[in-house]
């Protein structure tokens, strides 16, 4: 530790990062094994933290609250990807007539950093800051398939959090779904994450080819059928090689 070190501030650090990577929040006691620090100072720490809207409490366990959302919205307003993708994202719902979005990952779910709704009255909802779980979204899947080697260490003991019937809730079944997701080149959400919803999703390169998002569409079931995939994931995936190709990627 550095002269200017500030211990408390260094574990409230420690601790937001730690709550980041889990999805569900984790308790007191839970902070203080991990992390190692006296339960006197990680209760002054968290309490200070929640009251100045960093972390919200959710029973007994503690998650990142909205003050870190708008830091991070903040950051990304910043972000390129944003910027580049704000026009293809417009082009992606007029060629689509559906809502479209870009996500990134944010510890263990992902972030949604921009979105553009359909131009048609009745539409799938879906909104720029919301954090969305890994596993069921069609931007979680591409995600996974490109950017996580292993999904056990990933998850670790995590729950598959069954959102509709169709959720994928085991580790086996999604490791089979993130392999087709690689072999295909694009996601979909199958009304997995909410019912009557389907979305899809594909991969997003950046100027050394690594996948650094993931760019898609939202769209009711009725509009967005079955049959509609093939046309779907070619104008989805075209577009995310041209965003990428924007970024520089080859």
């Amino acid at each position: 530790m550095n002269n200017y070190s500030i211990p408390n501030l260094k574990n409230a650090c420690l601790a937001i990062k730690r709550l980041a990577d889990e999805e569900t929040g984790l308790s007191i006691a839970e902070l203080v094994e991990e992390l190692e620090v006296p339960r006197t100072s990680m209760l002054r720490i968290v309490s200070t933290l929640e009251e100045e809207g960093f972390l919200r409490r959710s029973g007994r366990k503690y998650q990142l609250g909205t003050t870190m959302l708008a830091f991070g919205l903040t950051a990304l307003k910043e972000s390129n990807i944003r910027e580049v993708a704000r026009p293809m994202l417009k082009d992606l719902s007029l060629a689509t007539s559906e809502t479209s979005h870009i996500a990134q990952l944010a510890g263990k779910q992902i972030l949604i950093m921009e979105v553009c709704d359909s131009p048609h009255p009745v539409r799938a909802a879906s909104r720029a800051g919301t954090l969305a779980d890994v596993h069921c979204s069609a931007t979680g899947k591409v995600l996974l398939a490109y950017t996580v080697s292993d999904l056990a260490d990933f998850f670790d003991d995590m729950t598959l959090t069954r959102r509709t019937a169709n959720t994928i809730t085991t580790l086996p079944d999604l490791a089979k779904e993130v392999e087709q997701t690689r072999q295909q080149g694009f996601g979909v959400d199958n009304e997995e994450y909410t019912i009557g919803v389907r979305c899809l999703a594909a991969p997003v390169r950046n100027a050394v080819n690594d996948v650094v998002a993931a760019i898609g569409i939202t769209a009711s079931v009725t509009t967005f059928t079955q049959r509609r995939i093939k046309e779907i994931s070619e104008i989805v995936t075209a577009t995310a090689q041209e965003l990428s190709s924007r970024l520089g990627a080859s």
